[in-house]
């Protein structure tokens, strides 16, 4: 059996998507990349690298893919941030054989080490199905994750989960076929909406609720991720002394995600 890392890349250039191209390389499995509009100079260096390249340019009626459908969550002129966990789970339904799947952005994350054997040791077949990265820190504390759970959901939902840890939908897997129907019902509890909810809200709503019994739900301090967007933003030092847990000792993580 194999196992699969996939991320999304919407107009990102080889200098914007290197570090994660690059750093994967110590992943022992296949690596996808959704590639939404992309430059040629930036596929030949995926390419280079190892990296399968799916080039996405439909909806989910199989028609062109309009980036300008919804302008206002997430980056700027494009659905992508949200419509990769549909082609997400379009690639992976074809796939056979496929044992762990690794989910994250591209951007801002960097490997330090395999990821695969972190998760024989946590998630499984025959117990939890999914990895839920907490980010070290409850909603009522950190301003953006508030507000996007409040917004998101409404003031009913926000009163059940202010109190719950963050978890980043950006470092996610989980084992197949499992996650791939994940994928699908995440997408569809952010798509058509005019803009929200959104999927890192959406995603702390599921392994809090439905999804609570069949996920792993991983402290900050183990080392699966360093959420330096929480952990390690100068510009939050209020922050600093909300942390569920101590500062992450980054060597450890396997991930670093800003």
């Amino acid at each position: 059996m194999i196992n699969i890392l996939i991320g999304g890349a919407d107009g990102y250039t080889w200098s914007q998507l290197k570090n994660w191209v690059l750093s994967s390389s110590i992943f022992s499995g296949k690596r996808v990349l959704l590639a939404y509009r992309m430059d040629d100079f930036t596929k030949k260096k995926c390419l280079e690298h190892g990296v399968e390249l799916v080039e996405v340019n439909h909806d989910i009626y199989g028609q062109p893919l309009d980036h300008n459908a919804r302008v206002g969550v997430g980056a700027a002129q494009t659905v992508s941030h949200e419509i990769r966990y549909f082609h997400a789970w379009q690639y992976l339904k074809e796939q056979r054989n496929v044992r762990y799947v690794v989910l994250t952005d591209t951007r801002d994350v960097i490997f330090q080490r395999d990821p695969i054997p972190f998760l024989e040791h946590r998630i499984s077949n025959d117990g939890d199905k999914l990895l839920a990265p907490q980010e070290g820190i409850v909603y009522r504390d950190e301003p953006w994750n508030a507000n996007n759970m409040y917004q998101g959901y409404g003031g009913y939902i926000w009163e059940m989960m202010k109190s719950k840890p963050v978890y980043n939908c950006g470092t996610i897997a989980g084992v197949m076929p499992f996650f791939a129907d994940f994928v699908h019902t995440l997408w569809s509890m952010t798509t058509g909406k005019q803009t929200y909810p959104a999927d890192q809200c959406s995603f702390g709503l599921l392994v809090e609720t439905t999804l609570r019994d069949l996920t792993y739900h991983c402290s900050h301090h183990e080392g699966w991720c360093c959420q330096c967007g929480v952990t390690a933003d100068p510009t939050k030092p209020e922050l600093k002394s909300k942390l569920i847990t101590s500062e992450p000792n980054f060597p450890a993580s396997i991930l670093n995600a800003a």
